[in-house]
C-alpha cells in the first residue's frame, strides 16, 4: 500500500478516491490500473532519457566539431553575428516597408539563420541543464537551493512547448 501511495504521489495519480483510474468503484481496480500505468510511465521515462542522452551526445559532438574546425582547420565561426547582419536586418525591414527596391544579399548564413542557430543552442542548453536537474535532483540540490527543481521542471516543460511551436510555425528556416 505504501509503495502504491508513493507511486501515486510521484505520478500525480490519486488512489485515495473511491473512483478508480479505470472508472470502476473498486479501489483494487485503481491499484491495478496504477500498476499498469507505472509500466507505461516507466517506458516513457526510459525512452525520454534515451533521447536526452542522445541530445547530450549530439551537443558534445557539435561543440567538438566546431572547436576542431577552429583549431585544426583554421575555419571561422560563420554563425557569429556581425555588423553586416544588423545592416541586412535594416535593409530587410526597409524592403518590407517598401522603402528599399530589393532584398539584401546575405553571406553564407542570413541573420535569421544565425538567430535561429543561437536560439536553438540556448534551447538545447536549457533542456540539458533542466533535464539533468530533474533526472538527478539530489545531486543538483547539493549545489542549488531546492526551489530550483520545480523551476527546472517548469522551464523544461515550457521550453519543449516553445520548441514544438517553432518547429510547427517556422518551417522555412
Amino acid at each position: 500500500a505504501k509503495r502504491n501511495e508513493f507511486l501515486a504521489n510521484k505520478t500525480g495519480l490519486n488512489l485515495n478516491s473511491n473512483v478508480g483510474v479505470v472508472g470502476g468503484d473498486d479501489p483494487q481496480d485503481a491499484n491495478i490500473a496504477a500498476n499498469n500505468t507505472q509500466t507505461g510511465i516507466a517506458l516513457v521515462r526510459t525512452v525520454h532519457h534515451f533521447f536526452a542522452v542522445l541530445l547530450i551526445m549530439e551537443a558534445i559532438y557539435h561543440i567538438l566539431a566546431v572547436l576542431y574546425g577552429l583549431w585544426k582547420k583554421g575555419e571561422r565561426i560563420h554563425m557569429m553575428p556581425t555588423w553586416k547582419d544588423l545592416a541586412d536586418l535594416q535593409t530587410m525591414l526597409r524592403y518590407f516597408l517598401g522603402k528599399a527596391a530589393e532584398k539584401p544579399r546575405f553571406d553564407r548564413f542570413s541573420y535569421i539563420e544565425k538567430l535561429m542557430y543561437w536560439l536553438t543552442a540556448w534551447g538545447v542548453l536549457t533542456m540539458i541543464v533542466t533535464g539533468l536537474m530533474m533526472w538527478f535532483p539530489t545531486q543538483a540540490t547539493r549545489y542549488l537551493d531546492g526551489v530550483w527543481i520545480p523551476t527546472a521542471k517548469m522551464t523544461h516543460g515550457w521550453e519543449s512547448v516553445l520548441i514544438v511551436l517553432v518547429l510547427v510555425f517556422f518551417d522555412e528556416v
